[in-house]
Protein backbone atom coordinates (compact mmCIF):
# COMPACT_ATOMS: atom_id res chain seq x y z
CA UNK A 1 0.00 0.00 0.00
CA UNK A 2 2.86 2.50 1.02
CA UNK A 3 4.36 2.27 -2.75
CA UNK A 4 1.39 2.92 -3.89
CA UNK A 5 0.50 6.17 -1.46
CA UNK A 6 3.50 8.35 -1.24
CA UNK A 7 3.93 8.72 -5.25
CA UNK A 8 0.52 9.63 -5.92
CA UNK A 9 0.34 11.94 -3.12
CA UNK A 10 3.71 13.94 -4.54
CA UNK A 11 1.55 14.60 -7.69
CA UNK A 12 -1.91 15.44 -6.04
CA UNK A 13 -0.77 17.99 -3.71
CA UNK A 14 0.28 21.44 -6.15
CA UNK A 15 -0.84 23.68 -3.49
CA UNK A 16 -2.54 23.79 -0.05
CA UNK A 17 -5.88 23.73 1.17
CA UNK A 18 -7.24 27.22 2.16
CA UNK A 19 -6.89 27.44 5.62
CA UNK A 20 -8.41 30.46 8.19
CA UNK A 21 -6.16 32.80 9.33
CA UNK A 22 -3.22 31.45 11.86
CA UNK A 23 -4.51 31.63 15.31
CA UNK A 24 -2.70 32.72 18.20
CA UNK A 25 -2.72 29.10 19.34
CA UNK A 26 -2.29 26.16 16.96
CA UNK A 27 -5.21 23.83 16.24
CA UNK A 28 -5.39 20.40 17.67
CA UNK A 29 -6.83 17.65 15.48
CA UNK A 30 -8.02 14.37 16.18
CA UNK A 31 -8.94 12.17 13.30
CA UNK A 32 -10.98 9.23 14.88
CA UNK A 33 -10.78 6.32 12.40
CA UNK A 34 -12.53 2.44 12.03
CA UNK A 35 -9.87 0.09 11.12
CA UNK A 36 -12.14 -2.41 9.52
CA UNK A 37 -12.11 -1.15 6.47
CA UNK A 38 -11.14 -2.47 2.71
CA UNK A 39 -7.46 -1.62 1.40
CA UNK A 40 -8.90 1.12 -0.74
CA UNK A 41 -10.60 2.97 1.97
CA UNK A 42 -7.69 2.81 3.81
CA UNK A 43 -5.46 4.08 1.27
CA UNK A 44 -8.05 7.15 1.02
CA UNK A 45 -8.01 7.57 4.27
CA UNK A 46 -4.59 8.18 4.94
CA UNK A 47 -4.15 10.67 1.99
CA UNK A 48 -7.10 12.15 3.26
CA UNK A 49 -4.75 12.81 7.12
CA UNK A 50 -2.06 13.95 4.77
CA UNK A 51 -4.81 16.21 3.02
CA UNK A 52 -5.68 17.46 6.52
CA UNK A 53 -1.98 18.16 7.23
CA UNK A 54 -1.47 20.26 4.19
CA UNK A 55 -4.39 22.16 4.98
CA UNK A 56 -3.85 23.55 8.45
CA UNK A 57 -1.65 25.59 9.72
CA UNK A 58 2.21 25.18 11.06
CA UNK A 59 2.26 24.27 14.35
CA UNK A 60 -1.19 22.57 14.97
CA UNK A 61 -1.40 19.16 15.51
CA UNK A 62 -2.76 16.27 13.83
CA UNK A 63 -3.54 12.86 15.94
CA UNK A 64 -4.62 9.49 14.63
CA UNK A 65 -6.84 7.45 17.05
CA UNK A 66 -8.37 3.78 16.34
CA UNK A 67 -11.68 5.24 17.40
CA UNK A 68 -13.05 1.96 18.02
CA UNK A 69 -10.91 1.10 20.38
CA UNK A 70 -9.24 3.87 21.12
CA UNK A 71 -5.99 3.34 20.54
CA UNK A 72 -3.49 6.03 19.36
CA UNK A 73 -2.13 5.40 15.86
CA UNK A 74 0.22 8.29 14.83
CA UNK A 75 0.96 12.10 15.78
CA UNK A 76 1.77 14.80 13.74
CA UNK A 77 3.13 18.28 14.54
CA UNK A 78 2.48 20.55 11.25
CA UNK A 79 5.70 22.17 10.15
CA UNK A 80 6.62 25.24 8.58
CA UNK A 81 7.60 23.68 5.26
CA UNK A 82 6.89 23.84 1.42
CA UNK A 83 4.38 21.21 0.66
CA UNK A 84 6.84 19.14 -1.01
CA UNK A 85 9.33 18.78 2.46
CA UNK A 86 5.77 18.80 4.19
CA UNK A 87 4.87 15.03 2.50
CA UNK A 88 8.67 13.86 3.56
CA UNK A 89 8.85 14.96 7.02
CA UNK A 90 5.43 13.54 7.65
CA UNK A 91 5.56 10.45 6.01
CA UNK A 92 7.19 8.27 8.71
CA UNK A 93 3.95 8.89 10.66
CA UNK A 94 1.74 8.39 7.78
CA UNK A 95 3.48 5.19 7.14
CA UNK A 96 2.40 4.35 10.87
CA UNK A 97 -1.53 4.70 9.96
CA UNK A 98 -1.32 2.82 7.02
CA UNK A 99 0.45 -0.09 8.82
CA UNK A 100 -2.06 0.04 11.55
CA UNK A 101 -4.63 -0.29 9.25
CA UNK A 102 -3.10 -2.83 7.19
CA UNK A 103 -2.67 -4.76 10.60
CA UNK A 104 -6.02 -4.38 12.12
CA UNK A 105 -8.95 -4.04 9.28
CA UNK A 106 -10.67 -7.79 9.65
CA UNK A 107 -9.61 -8.18 5.44
CA UNK A 108 -13.62 -8.58 5.33
CA UNK A 109 -15.18 -7.82 1.94
CA UNK A 110 -18.39 -5.97 3.37
CA UNK A 111 -16.48 -4.29 6.68
CA UNK A 112 -19.00 -2.85 9.43
CA UNK A 113 -16.45 0.35 9.65
CA UNK A 114 -17.41 0.61 13.53
CA UNK A 115 -16.45 2.86 15.66
CA UNK A 116 -17.35 3.37 18.92
CA UNK A 117 -18.23 8.02 19.29
CA UNK A 118 -19.34 7.90 22.69
CA UNK A 119 -15.67 6.60 23.93
CA UNK A 120 -13.91 8.38 21.21
CA UNK A 121 -15.35 11.95 22.68
CA UNK A 122 -14.12 10.53 26.26
CA UNK A 123 -10.85 10.17 24.36
CA UNK A 124 -10.77 13.78 22.67
CA UNK A 125 -11.76 14.93 26.22
CA UNK A 126 -9.18 13.87 28.12
CA UNK A 127 -6.72 15.04 25.28
CA UNK A 128 -7.59 18.94 25.43
CA UNK A 129 -4.84 21.05 26.73
CA UNK A 130 -4.97 24.80 26.70
CA UNK A 131 -1.96 25.20 24.15
CA UNK A 132 -4.77 24.71 21.41
CA UNK A 133 -7.12 27.83 20.32
CA UNK A 134 -9.73 24.37 19.71
CA UNK A 135 -10.18 21.19 18.84
CA UNK A 136 -11.34 19.48 15.90
CA UNK A 137 -12.34 15.66 15.85
CA UNK A 138 -13.08 14.05 12.32
CA UNK A 139 -14.44 10.87 12.14
CA UNK A 140 -14.03 8.07 9.50
CA UNK A 141 -16.78 5.47 10.05
CA UNK A 142 -20.31 4.06 10.54
CA UNK A 143 -23.06 6.08 12.34
CA UNK A 144 -24.16 3.03 13.38
CA UNK A 145 -23.17 2.34 17.11
CA UNK A 146 -21.13 -0.75 17.72
CA UNK A 147 -17.98 -1.51 19.25
CA UNK A 148 -17.57 -5.37 17.78
CA UNK A 149 -18.72 -7.06 21.30
CA UNK A 150 -21.78 -4.73 21.98
CA UNK A 151 -25.73 -5.44 20.82
CA UNK A 152 -26.47 -2.35 22.78
CA UNK A 153 -28.72 -0.42 19.93
CA UNK A 154 -28.95 -1.67 16.30
CA UNK A 155 -29.19 1.65 14.36
CA UNK A 156 -29.91 -0.53 11.41
CA UNK A 157 -33.67 -1.36 9.98
CA UNK A 158 -34.98 2.20 10.16
CA UNK A 159 -33.73 2.17 14.19
CA UNK A 160 -32.65 5.36 16.46
CA UNK A 161 -32.43 6.17 20.25
CA UNK A 162 -34.92 8.48 21.68
CA UNK A 163 -33.31 11.74 23.34
CA UNK A 164 -34.05 10.42 26.66
CA UNK A 165 -30.78 8.58 26.48
CA UNK A 166 -28.88 11.35 26.02
CA UNK A 167 -30.33 12.94 29.04
CA UNK A 168 -29.31 9.73 31.54
CA UNK A 169 -26.22 8.99 33.20
CA UNK A 170 -23.67 7.11 31.23
CA UNK A 171 -23.97 4.13 34.04
CA UNK A 172 -27.73 3.22 32.93
CA UNK A 173 -27.13 3.51 29.64
CA UNK A 174 -23.99 3.53 27.11
CA UNK A 175 -25.64 6.91 25.02
CA UNK A 176 -25.54 8.64 28.75
CA UNK A 177 -24.35 12.05 28.82
CA UNK A 178 -26.11 13.40 32.10
CA UNK A 179 -22.45 12.47 34.15
CA UNK A 180 -19.81 13.56 31.41
CA UNK A 181 -18.17 16.89 32.07
CA UNK A 182 -19.20 19.32 29.05
CA UNK A 183 -16.50 19.49 26.99
CA UNK A 184 -14.63 23.13 25.62
CA UNK A 185 -14.26 24.49 22.42
CA UNK A 186 -14.70 21.03 20.66
CA UNK A 187 -16.45 20.23 17.46
CA UNK A 188 -16.98 17.17 14.92
CA UNK A 189 -17.07 16.96 11.55
CA UNK A 190 -18.24 13.13 10.91
CA UNK A 191 -17.81 10.92 7.63
CA UNK A 192 -20.60 8.03 7.61
CA UNK A 193 -19.21 5.01 5.49
CA UNK A 194 -21.99 3.30 6.26
CA UNK A 195 -24.99 3.18 3.77
CA UNK A 196 -28.00 4.69 4.93
CA UNK A 197 -30.97 3.49 2.73
CA UNK A 198 -34.08 5.85 3.64
CA UNK A 199 -33.80 10.04 4.19
CA UNK A 200 -36.18 9.62 7.23
CA UNK A 201 -33.94 7.22 8.68
CA UNK A 202 -30.67 9.66 8.08
CA UNK A 203 -32.50 12.42 9.45
CA UNK A 204 -33.31 10.69 12.56
CA UNK A 205 -29.59 9.36 12.63
CA UNK A 206 -28.15 12.88 12.09
CA UNK A 207 -30.22 14.50 14.61
CA UNK A 208 -29.40 11.85 17.38
CA UNK A 209 -25.83 12.83 16.98
CA UNK A 210 -26.36 16.49 16.93
CA UNK A 211 -28.08 15.97 20.62
CA UNK A 212 -25.85 13.56 21.76
CA UNK A 213 -22.69 15.37 20.36
CA UNK A 214 -23.93 18.67 21.81
CA UNK A 215 -24.89 17.02 25.64
CA UNK A 216 -21.18 16.46 25.32
CA UNK A 217 -20.11 20.25 24.42
CA UNK A 218 -19.31 19.23 21.38
CA UNK A 219 -20.62 21.35 18.11
CA UNK A 220 -20.77 18.61 15.47
CA UNK A 221 -20.46 20.61 12.26
CA UNK A 222 -20.50 19.04 9.14
CA UNK A 223 -21.94 15.40 8.02
CA UNK A 224 -19.96 13.38 5.05
CA UNK A 225 -21.39 10.37 3.51
CA UNK A 226 -18.95 8.28 1.51
CA UNK A 227 -19.64 7.63 -2.48
CA UNK A 228 -17.85 5.75 -4.69
CA UNK A 229 -15.68 8.61 -5.97
CA UNK A 230 -12.40 9.33 -4.01
CA UNK A 231 -13.44 13.00 -3.88
CA UNK A 232 -15.66 12.28 -1.31
CA UNK A 233 -13.34 11.50 1.28
CA UNK A 234 -11.83 15.28 0.44
CA UNK A 235 -14.60 16.73 1.28
CA UNK A 236 -14.81 15.50 5.44
CA UNK A 237 -11.09 17.56 5.34
CA UNK A 238 -12.39 20.43 3.63
CA UNK A 239 -15.20 21.07 6.28
CA UNK A 240 -12.86 20.15 9.16
CA UNK A 241 -10.11 23.31 8.20
CA UNK A 242 -12.82 25.77 7.54
CA UNK A 243 -13.45 27.66 11.08
CA UNK A 244 -16.97 26.50 11.60
CA UNK A 245 -18.91 27.13 14.99
CA UNK A 246 -22.68 26.42 14.49
CA UNK A 247 -24.25 23.05 14.43
CA UNK A 248 -24.90 21.53 11.53
CA UNK A 249 -28.86 21.04 11.91
CA UNK A 250 -31.08 23.21 15.17
CA UNK A 251 -32.86 20.76 17.02
CA UNK A 252 -35.30 21.52 20.37
CA UNK A 253 -36.11 18.04 22.10
CA UNK A 254 -38.37 17.61 24.51
CA UNK A 255 -36.33 17.83 27.66
CA UNK A 256 -38.79 16.77 29.68
CA UNK A 257 -39.56 13.45 27.96
CA UNK A 258 -36.87 11.21 29.94
CA UNK A 259 -37.60 7.58 27.87
CA UNK A 260 -35.29 5.37 26.96
CA UNK A 261 -36.46 4.06 23.63
CA UNK A 262 -35.38 2.66 20.49
CA UNK A 263 -37.38 4.02 17.73
CA UNK A 264 -38.08 3.12 14.24
CA UNK A 265 -38.88 5.03 11.37
CA UNK A 266 -41.94 3.16 10.56
CA UNK A 267 -43.36 4.14 13.52
CA UNK A 268 -42.93 0.87 15.95
CA UNK A 269 -41.79 0.86 19.39
CA UNK A 270 -39.19 -0.99 21.22
CA UNK A 271 -39.78 -0.64 25.02
CA UNK A 272 -36.55 0.59 27.14
CA UNK A 273 -34.21 -2.63 27.56
CA UNK A 274 -33.39 -1.52 31.33
CA UNK A 275 -33.14 -4.96 33.16
CA UNK A 276 -32.80 -5.19 37.45
CA UNK A 277 -31.98 -8.09 38.37
CA UNK A 278 -31.37 -9.17 41.88
CA UNK A 279 -30.65 -12.61 42.93
CA UNK A 280 -31.13 -13.99 46.68
CA UNK A 281 -29.02 -16.97 47.49
CA UNK A 282 -29.06 -19.32 50.30
CA UNK A 283 -25.45 -19.56 51.39
CA UNK A 284 -25.76 -22.55 53.96
CA UNK A 285 -23.53 -25.53 53.90
CA UNK A 286 -26.11 -27.40 52.03
CA UNK A 287 -25.27 -25.42 49.11
CA UNK A 288 -21.35 -25.92 49.34
CA UNK A 289 -21.48 -27.71 45.94
CA UNK A 290 -24.51 -25.96 44.26
CA UNK A 291 -22.71 -21.99 45.07
CA UNK A 292 -20.09 -22.79 42.71
CA UNK A 293 -22.22 -23.18 39.78
CA UNK A 294 -23.69 -19.82 41.07
CA UNK A 295 -20.05 -18.19 41.56
CA UNK A 296 -20.09 -19.32 37.67
CA UNK A 297 -23.35 -18.37 36.62
CA UNK A 298 -23.72 -15.56 37.50
CA UNK A 299 -21.35 -13.52 36.03
CA UNK A 300 -21.80 -15.10 32.67
CA UNK A 301 -25.70 -14.26 33.05
CA UNK A 302 -24.82 -10.50 33.26
CA UNK A 303 -22.90 -10.30 29.90
CA UNK A 304 -24.87 -12.80 28.40
CA UNK A 305 -27.90 -10.08 29.29
CA UNK A 306 -25.54 -7.17 27.80
CA UNK A 307 -25.03 -9.16 24.77
CA UNK A 308 -28.63 -9.51 24.40
CA UNK A 309 -29.05 -6.14 23.97
CA UNK A 310 -29.91 -5.23 27.68
CA UNK A 311 -28.44 -2.37 29.93
CA UNK A 312 -28.51 -4.53 33.21
CA UNK A 313 -27.86 -3.62 36.48
CA UNK A 314 -27.23 -6.60 38.81
CA UNK A 315 -27.66 -7.41 42.92
CA UNK A 316 -26.87 -10.18 44.79
CA UNK A 317 -28.39 -10.61 48.32
CA UNK A 318 -26.84 -13.91 50.04
CA UNK A 319 -28.49 -15.05 53.46
CA UNK A 320 -28.32 -17.61 56.34
CA UNK A 321 -30.70 -17.15 59.01
CA UNK A 322 -30.71 -12.88 57.45
CA UNK A 323 -29.44 -10.91 55.09
CA UNK A 324 -25.88 -10.77 54.38
CA UNK A 325 -23.97 -7.72 52.98
CA UNK A 326 -25.68 -7.56 49.48
CA UNK A 327 -24.01 -6.39 46.25
CA UNK A 328 -25.73 -3.25 45.39
CA UNK A 329 -27.57 -2.80 42.20
CA UNK A 330 -24.71 -2.09 40.07
CA UNK A 331 -24.56 -1.75 36.35
CA UNK A 332 -22.45 -5.07 34.51
CA UNK A 333 -21.83 -4.51 31.22
CA UNK A 334 -19.45 -7.93 28.51
CA UNK A 335 -15.82 -7.50 28.91
CA UNK A 336 -15.62 -6.23 25.25
CA UNK A 337 -17.31 -3.15 26.33
CA UNK A 338 -15.73 -1.82 29.48
CA UNK A 339 -12.30 -4.26 29.38
CA UNK A 340 -13.78 -6.07 32.03
CA UNK A 341 -14.17 -3.94 34.95
CA UNK A 342 -17.80 -4.69 36.49
CA UNK A 343 -17.46 -8.00 35.57
CA UNK A 344 -14.70 -8.10 37.76
CA UNK A 345 -16.30 -6.05 40.47
CA UNK A 346 -19.22 -8.57 40.88
CA UNK A 347 -16.27 -11.79 40.70
CA UNK A 348 -14.63 -10.33 43.66
CA UNK A 349 -17.85 -9.68 45.68
CA UNK A 350 -18.95 -13.97 44.74
CA UNK A 351 -15.08 -14.50 45.81
CA UNK A 352 -15.81 -13.27 49.08
CA UNK A 353 -18.53 -14.90 49.72
CA UNK A 354 -18.45 -17.70 52.02
CA UNK A 355 -20.98 -20.95 52.62
CA UNK A 356 -21.13 -21.55 56.23
CA UNK A 357 -23.02 -24.22 58.25
CA UNK A 358 -26.12 -21.82 59.61
CA UNK A 359 -29.68 -21.67 59.87
CA UNK A 360 -31.48 -20.11 56.89
CA UNK A 361 -34.67 -17.70 56.55
CA UNK A 362 -35.05 -16.60 53.12
CA UNK A 363 -37.99 -14.11 54.13
CA UNK A 364 -36.06 -10.96 54.74
CA UNK A 365 -33.59 -11.13 52.26
CA UNK A 366 -36.86 -11.86 49.22
CA UNK A 367 -38.15 -8.89 51.24
CA UNK A 368 -34.81 -6.77 50.69
CA UNK A 369 -34.61 -7.99 47.09
CA UNK A 370 -38.43 -6.66 46.78
CA UNK A 371 -37.13 -3.48 48.81
CA UNK A 372 -33.94 -2.87 46.17
CA UNK A 373 -35.93 -3.77 43.02
CA UNK A 374 -38.75 -0.90 43.96
CA UNK A 375 -36.05 1.56 45.12
CA UNK A 376 -34.23 1.35 41.70
CA UNK A 377 -37.09 1.21 39.98
CA UNK A 378 -37.02 3.65 36.70
CA UNK A 379 -39.13 4.07 33.39
CA UNK A 380 -40.38 1.13 32.75
CA UNK A 381 -37.28 -0.57 33.97
CA UNK A 382 -37.80 -4.75 33.54
CA UNK A 383 -36.97 -6.32 37.20
CA UNK A 384 -36.27 -10.02 37.96
CA UNK A 385 -36.04 -11.70 41.35
CA UNK A 386 -34.48 -14.93 41.21
CA UNK A 387 -34.53 -16.94 44.71
CA UNK A 388 -31.47 -19.65 44.76
CA UNK A 389 -31.33 -21.92 47.57
CA UNK A 390 -32.35 -25.76 48.65
CA UNK A 391 -33.98 -25.25 51.99
CA UNK A 392 -37.43 -23.56 53.50
CA UNK A 393 -36.52 -21.55 56.74
CA UNK A 394 -35.27 -23.04 59.49
CA UNK A 395 -35.78 -20.24 62.15
CA UNK A 396 -39.39 -21.72 62.66
CA UNK A 397 -41.47 -19.28 60.29
CA UNK A 398 -45.00 -20.14 60.48
CA UNK A 399 -47.07 -21.17 57.63
CA UNK A 400 -49.21 -18.53 58.27
CA UNK A 401 -45.83 -16.28 57.54
CA UNK A 402 -44.97 -17.92 54.72
CA UNK A 403 -48.25 -17.38 53.29
CA UNK A 404 -47.76 -13.52 54.03
CA UNK A 405 -44.61 -13.44 52.00
CA UNK A 406 -45.96 -15.68 48.75
CA UNK A 407 -48.53 -12.86 48.80
CA UNK A 408 -46.22 -9.95 48.79
CA UNK A 409 -44.03 -11.76 45.63
CA UNK A 410 -47.25 -12.06 43.81
CA UNK A 411 -48.81 -8.28 44.20
CA UNK A 412 -45.15 -7.22 43.42
CA UNK A 413 -45.40 -9.35 40.20
CA UNK A 414 -48.53 -8.29 39.57
CA UNK A 415 -47.87 -4.44 39.71
CA UNK A 416 -46.34 -3.86 37.01
CA UNK A 417 -45.39 -4.67 33.21
CA UNK A 418 -41.90 -6.24 32.43
CA UNK A 419 -41.69 -8.03 35.88
CA UNK A 420 -40.52 -11.69 36.86
CA UNK A 421 -39.72 -14.02 39.27
CA UNK A 422 -38.05 -17.03 39.11
CA UNK A 423 -36.82 -19.91 41.71
CA UNK A 424 -34.14 -22.35 41.22
CA UNK A 425 -34.51 -25.72 43.64
CA UNK A 426 -30.92 -26.78 44.32
CA UNK A 427 -29.72 -29.59 46.00
CA UNK A 428 -31.82 -32.22 48.10
CA UNK A 429 -34.52 -30.44 49.92
CA UNK A 430 -37.68 -31.80 51.77
CA UNK A 431 -41.42 -31.56 51.02
CA UNK A 432 -41.65 -28.56 53.01
CA UNK A 433 -38.91 -26.78 50.73
CA UNK A 434 -40.03 -27.78 47.50
CA UNK A 435 -43.67 -26.58 48.66
CA UNK A 436 -42.47 -23.19 49.68
CA UNK A 437 -40.48 -23.28 46.76
CA UNK A 438 -43.23 -24.20 44.30
CA UNK A 439 -45.52 -21.74 46.00
CA UNK A 440 -42.96 -18.38 45.30
CA UNK A 441 -42.50 -19.96 41.53
CA UNK A 442 -46.44 -19.80 41.31
CA UNK A 443 -46.82 -16.60 42.76
CA UNK A 444 -45.03 -15.20 39.55
CA UNK A 445 -46.53 -18.04 37.68
CA UNK A 446 -43.23 -19.15 36.28
CA UNK A 447 -42.46 -22.62 36.51
CA UNK A 448 -39.32 -23.80 39.27
CA UNK A 449 -36.03 -24.55 37.67
CA UNK A 450 -33.79 -27.31 38.89
CA UNK A 451 -30.88 -25.38 37.81
CA UNK A 452 -29.42 -22.00 37.51
CA UNK A 453 -28.36 -22.21 33.83
CA UNK A 454 -32.22 -23.03 32.89
CA UNK A 455 -33.30 -19.76 34.63
CA UNK A 456 -30.25 -17.94 33.38
CA UNK A 457 -31.14 -18.91 29.67
CA UNK A 458 -35.12 -18.20 30.51
CA UNK A 459 -33.97 -14.50 31.58
CA UNK A 460 -31.75 -13.96 28.29
CA UNK A 461 -33.91 -14.94 25.76
CA UNK A 462 -36.67 -12.62 27.53
CA UNK A 463 -34.06 -9.51 27.31
CA UNK A 464 -33.47 -10.89 23.60
CA UNK A 465 -37.13 -10.54 22.94
CA UNK A 466 -37.10 -7.37 23.93
CA UNK A 467 -34.35 -6.06 22.07
CA UNK A 468 -36.24 -7.61 18.85
CA UNK A 469 -38.64 -5.56 19.51
CA UNK A 470 -41.21 -8.40 20.66
CA UNK A 471 -43.48 -8.93 24.09
CA UNK A 472 -41.89 -10.93 27.23
CA UNK A 473 -43.42 -13.85 27.63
Amino acid sequence: MRKLLFPALICLFTMRCAAGALSERPIQYVVGTTADLTETEAKLVAISGVRLVLGSNPGDLVRFIDAETQAPIAAITVPNASERATVKIISGEIAKVVAYLKAHGTGSEAPGRRVHLPNFLDTVSRMADPEFEETRAVVFGSAFFGDGSDARFDFSAGAYPSPGHAFASSKVTVYGAADKSPMQNTRLDFFNMTPIEDDIHRRHIQEWWTLYSGERGVTLTSWQEMSPAPSSFDTVVGEAVKDLDAPMLNITPDRRDLRREILRVDGGLSRPNIWSLVIVVDCSASMQSAFEEIRREIPLLAADLYEAGAEIRVSIIPYRARPLTPFPLTTVRSSGSDGGKSLARLNRYLDGVRVVSEAVDPAAALRAGLAALEQDRDLETFSSLILVGDTRSETGTAAEAEGRLINELRQWYLAGPGRSLHTVLLGSADEGSRAFFNSAAGAGDQTIAGDFATVADRVVEQAADVTRGLDMD
